[in-house]
């Protein structure tokens, strides 16, 4: 039994021994279109005549016979065949998997290491920055390279497709550098930039492939500031709407302070702000316009950086007055901003009287409104109001209107209707009497001159128009030291005018005429003086417990000085 299992044995191992096979290894990694090249050597110590085959497996289920042939082999002899494919798209397919080589001759069968075989081309790019400028140039550099080693012989692909850039050009011995231009009106923030490199084969496909990607970003310029309004005229009492907006090189529109100032209409070089304020480009903006605005055209200017812009707004003209009544009084203002020059009715029951009125711009007119004693019914019509302003009682002889001259008492407290018997004393003596006031006066820092007889103050001169204030205080009301300061404060509006001060008694007078305050118009200069006078005196009385008891009148008229 034993001896029968060994012939068996040496039976099996003999003809095995007779022949033999041998392969060169295949590269450890090809790409798609490389070329394949192995040596299959055969050797036999027997008389042999098989087929030689070699077959490509990639995958699990893909092989593909490469080589075939039928070798016929004496005893001793020994044969080496080369083995050669192209390892295109069409052998492989898709495949970009490990592959291995088989050969057989007979019963021989011998397989080869694996290796692999893939179309990627691996890519390494260099950026010399990744922010630019609008109208800015980008350089950007690199390397192409294959998994077999070899120089990648292609063409290289630029595209930024947010910026419409697309560049091509051929690999340089597996290099390449692109150069482009950031376009001048590119969309700021980030953009992709795609970079392809590819080689193609004899039938014009691609065999093999390789893509990069990179961000990009562009800075937002301010380009232009914009001033856009819902419309170019405004009445009075509406208010400016008007939108600034900041724009890039796209013309988008970007988060960025502007300035904006509205000027004031200007005949000349010389402007006057009417609004400023700092706001948030694309803002909607609201001016308010009062009705006594004054017409014409208002400039807008609106800046950022070294950009301006300005647009402007007109603001048309606004003719308008208020009626109110106040006891026996109609009193008309100006409310619009142009003068208000009307004839108005005026409704006293079922009667009705036309006055002519002429108002400047703010100006307040007061009529005093005559009927027969009783109960009236009292309305304003001006063509553009009908304004009923209810009922009012009335003392007279005949219904009519009497226009309430200012430079009056009706302006001032009820207290300086005391004065008025002093005040036409004072001014009856500065008639009569003939004392020329010295034109070398000081009167910053002067003391005041009290006199005991108010005639000493004329003797001769020429007639001039002149106001007088007349101004009463008590005697306590100048013991403290805070009311005393006080009074010298309001003294000192009327020094400062050029007039001239006289102490007597309780009493002050102020004169004013064109000699001493070089001015023309001293009967409006004595009402403001008087005015100032009375605010300064209100406002210590509501801040100190030492109250000032003062009374205040004023007149006008020609004097001899």
């Amino acid at each position: 039994m034993k001896m029968r299992s060994l012939l068996i044995l040496v039976l099996m191992v003999i003809p095995f021994a007779s022949a033999g096979m041998f392969m060169s290894q295949p590269q450890l990694a090809y790409n798609v279109n490389d070329v394949l090249d192995i040596d299959v050597t055969i050797n036999s110590g027997v008389p042999v005549n098989n087929l030689l085959s070699v077959n490509l497996n990639c995958g699990s289920n893909n092989s593909l016979t490469i080589y075939g042939n039928y070798v016929n082999l004496n005893p001793g002899d020994e044969q080496t065949f080369n083995v050669q494919t192209l390892l295109s798209k069409s052998i492989l397919g898709n495949n970009s998997e490990s592959c291995y080589l088989t050969a057989d001759y007979g019963e021989i069968n011998i397989n080869s290491q694996e290796f692999s075989v893939d179309n990627k081309i691996d890519i390494e790019l260099f950026l010399e920055k990744a922010i630019f400028n609008p109208s800015e140039s980008a350089n950007i550099n690199g390397l192409a390279s294959k998994a077999n080693n070899l120089e990648v012989e292609g063409i290289v692909e630029l595209t930024v497709g947010s910026l419409g850039i697309q560049l091509s050009k051929s690999l340089d011995e597996g290099s390449f550098s692109l150069n482009f231009t950031i376009p001048e009106d590119s969309k700021s923030g980030e953009h992709n930039l795609s970079l392809r490199i590819y080689e193609m084969d004899s039938f014009g496909e691609i065999s093999n492939e390789g893509f990069s990607f990179e961000l990009i970003e562009v800075n937002s310029i301010l380009k232009k500031i914009e001033i856009v309004s819902e419309k170019n005229g405004y009445h009075p009492g509406e208010n400016f709407a008007f939108k600034v907006s900041a724009y890039d090189q796209a013309e988008d529109i970007i988060e960025r302070e502007v300035g904006i100032i509205i000027y004031l209409p200007s005949e000349g070089e010389e402007v006057t702000e009417f609004y400023k304020k700092l706001v948030k480009s694309g803002e909607d903006i609201s001016v308010p316009l009062l009705l006594d605005t004054a017409p014409g055209y208002y400039k807008i200017l609106a800046n950022s950086g070294e950009l301006e812009e300005q647009k402007l707004l007109y603001v048309e003209e606004h003719e308008e007055a208020e009626f109110e009544l106040a006891n026996n009084t109609l009193i008309a203002k100006n409310i619009g901003n142009v003068p208000y020059v009307k004839s108005i009715e005026v409704l006293i029951d079922e009667e009705i009287e036309i006055k002519n009125v002429k108002l400047e711009v703010g100006e307040t007119k007061k009529f005093r409104i005559l009927a027969p004693d009783g109960t009236y019914e009292v309305g304003v019509n001006d063509g553009s109001k009908d304004v009923n302003l209810g009922k009012t009682i009335l003392t007279g002889r005949a219904i009519g209107l009497k226009e309430i001259k200012s430079g009056s008492f009706a302006n001032f407290s009820k207290s300086s209707i005391y004065l008025l018997a002093l005040f036409l004393f004072v001014i009856g003596v500065l008639f009569i009497s003939i004392k020329r006031i010295r034109s070398n006066f000081k009167l910053k820092g002067e003391p005041m001159k009290k006199i005991e007889n108010v005639s000493e103050m004329v003797v001769s001169g020429k007639k001039e128009e002149a106001s007088v204030i007349a101004l009463r205080l008590s005697k306590k009301s100048a013991k403290s030291y805070y009311s005393s300061s006080t009074i010298d404060d309001a003294l000192s509006e009327a020094k400062e005018t050029g007039a001239k001060i006289y102490e007597d008694g309780a009493y002050r007078i102020f004169l004013f005429s064109p000699a001493l305050t070089k001015k023309n118009n001293n009967d409006l200069l004595a009402v403001k003086v008087a005015k100032k006078i009375k605010e300064v005196f209100r406002a210590h009385n509501k801040k100190f417990k030492d109250k000032i008891d003062f009374g205040i009148g004023l007149n006008n008229g020609n004097l001899l000085l």
